[in-house]
């Protein structure tokens, strides 16, 4: 596969930025209690990320769980609707290799707003807004998972070393300076008091 980390090269869109909203009641970073989220709500599976690259899906899923798990319900994912959801939104064929390019984060992202990913039980989970978030900013990214219930991170790298981090997985630490980011994009809800965009679970 080209992207061996299943993200398409992210070009600038004129998108929504999640820092044009900031203001000066948001925590700073040195405020916040680490670890955050709720990581343990719901256990992480690969749906397929280690065969295909499907990562972008495979977090969605992960945030479409976890969003779900934080209000008592469980949704029903499998590796045939990971197939599926990358299908649906990349072209992706599992008879031809050769289709496994990858996702185009900004088409994942208006997948997830217009039609929605579909779970196992045929049920569509929408967001109904997202932003992003500056490209290799850490703080801003920690700012947002405090604020908001999943933050999706589709790719991450640490120097010389290809991590792939879940995007609704919001309890790792702060990172040492070598590390840097490729893409954020926020989607969730932001916690009481604030008010922002909701995922639409079923």
């Amino acid at each position: 596969m080209k992207y061996k980390l299943g993200l398409k090269p992210v070009h600038t869109h004129p998108r929504i930025r999640l820092c044009d909203y900031y203001t000066s009641d948001l925590p700073s970073v040195d405020s916040l209690k680490f670890p955050l989220g709720h990581a343990g709500l719901v256990k992480p599976r690969m749906y397929l990320n280690d065969r295909i690259g499907d990562c972008a899906i495979a977090g969605s899923i992960e945030e479409i769980r976890l969003a779900n798990a934080l209000r008592g319900v469980t949704v029903n994912f499998t590796d045939d609707t990971a197939v599926q959801n990358y299908s649906e939104i990349t072209g992706y064929n599992p008879a031809d290799p050769g289709s496994d390019q990858g996702t185009d984060v900004h088409e994942l992202y208006e997948f997830r707003q217009n039609t929605g990913i579909v779970d196992a039980d045929g049920n569509r989970h929408k967001i109904v807004a997202y932003a992003g978030l500056t490209p290799g900013d850490w703080d801003e990214m920690l700012i947002a998972l405090s604020l908001f219930e999943g933050c999706g991170n589709p790719s991450s790298r640490l120097r010389g070393s290809p991590v792939r981090i879940r995007a609704s997985v919001a309890s790792h630490p702060r990172p040492s300076p070598g590390r840097r980011r490729t893409l954020h994009s926020g989607v969730g809800r932001l916690r009481p008091p604030h008010r922002a965009a909701a995922h639409m679970g079923r």
